[in-house]
């Protein structure tokens, strides 16, 4: 059974991801609902603990399972991240080719900080978001792919030990994940370089968790599903402007939770306007626009950087968030920005495309294999 309603909640989710970051000066930049959508990246942890339970749970019986699903689950994740990180070398590179031709200056050194080489081997490995650097590296949003896949290792774990069905383990397993982020983290959710793991696990199993209790009720008619679903979605609406790196952000994973199980009965107005082509199309590229955007971004900052450096006019503006300095693009003004942004999502979707074909469809027929 593919549950293709999520399929475009996930399309539309990595879109939002990638519009929030954008950092261009326009009429949706300040908008709290854009600037606090970070806390869309657990749901799609929500999301994959409900659809890996689906198609897993039941089927890690002995280490043969297991290593044919650390096998798919590898090959659906990493050839895409390989393939972005290989890019963003190639744009580090041209950095430091620019310095040491040209002499044009940058902002940070080449190969240094962010995107060292050592983080370019623990990139590789999968194991760059575990605590072994103080900040996120090369591709940002990367971190997450880096705590779902070892996320996934302790699934099939529970699930040789045959305990992926038992509801009591699933929320267990998630009140630890809650546990370790609540106690622990500065930011309360917003965890990315320390305990990002436990978040991920958290959201995971808590998702293995909603597949466990509404699966065997999914042939149900769902009872006033157009209120249910339109209700969900102002509550995530609500939610995602109110709270952002507060100590309310811990139940975000609770929130998304909600929306799966709702959407997962796709029998509202709201699940047929999702199950519509366009709809459906970003929910297939959506693992491209999760990854792909930051490349485009990486691109556009050098280029602005390196506009600023040869005309001597500067094109940004620091501005702070959450006590962290940004660099905004302030020069084409709000209705400009609004363009930009348009041109940029259409940019990602148009790439998303063809990352899909050509490297994450390769990359699941070898795993596939």
């Amino acid at each position: 059974m593919r549950f293709s309603v999520l399929d475009g909640w996930r399309g539309v989710c990595a879109l939002v991801v990638a519009l929030h970051h954008l950092h261009a000066d326009s009429h949706l930049f300040p908008l709290p609902f854009l600037r606090h959508s970070w806390m869309f990246v657990d749901f799609f942890f929500v999301l994959s603990g409900f659809v890996i339970a689906h198609a897993y749970g039941k089927r890690l019986a002995g280490w043969p399972d297991m290593g044919r699903f650390v096998r798919r689950r590898f090959a659906r994740l990493w050839p895409l991240h390989a393939a972005v990180l290989g890019a963003m070398v190639a744009l580090e590179g041209a950095k430091a080719l620019a310095m040491s031709q040209a002499g044009i200056a940058a902002n940070n050194p080449p190969f240094s900080g962010e995107t060292s080489w050592p983080a370019v081997a623990s990139n590789l490995l999968l194991i760059h978001a575990l605590g072994l650097h103080d900040m996120a590296t090369w591709n940002f949003p990367s971190w997450s792919i880096s705590t779902e896949f070892n996320t996934y290792l302790l699934f099939g774990l529970v699930g040789l030990a045959g305990l992926a069905r038992r509801g009591s383990i699933l929320l267990a397993v998630s009140l630890a994940g809650f546990g370790v982020v609540a106690v622990f983290s500065r930011e309360y959710l917003h965890t990315i370089e320390d305990f990002s793991l436990f978040r991920c696990i958290y959201g995971f199993f808590l998702g293995a968790l909603v597949h466990h209790l509404v699966h065997p009720r999914l042939g149900w008619r769902l009872p006033g599903a157009g209120l249910l679903e339109a209700g969900v979605v102002v509550l995530v609406a609500v939610f995602i402007t109110a709270v952002d790196r507060e100590p309310p952000s811990l139940a975000a994973p609770l929130v998304f939770a909600a929306v799966v199980a709702v959407f997962a009965f796709e029998q509202g107005p709201l699940s047929r306007l999702l199950n519509c082509g366009a709809a459906q199309a970003l929910g297939r590229w959506s693992y491209s626009i999760y990854m792909i955007h930051t490349l485009m971004l990486v691109a556009l900052g050098r280029a602005v950087n390196m506009a600023e450096k040869l005309l001597y006019t500067p094109f940004t503006a620091p501005f702070e968030v959450n006590g962290q300095t940004r660099v905004l693009l302030v020069l084409i003004g709000p209705w400009g920005g609004d363009a930009l942004a348009l041109v940029y999502l259409a940019a990602v979707v148009g790439l998303s495309a063809l990352t899909y074909r050509w490297v994450e469809m390769p990359g699941r027929r070898l795993g596939g294999r």
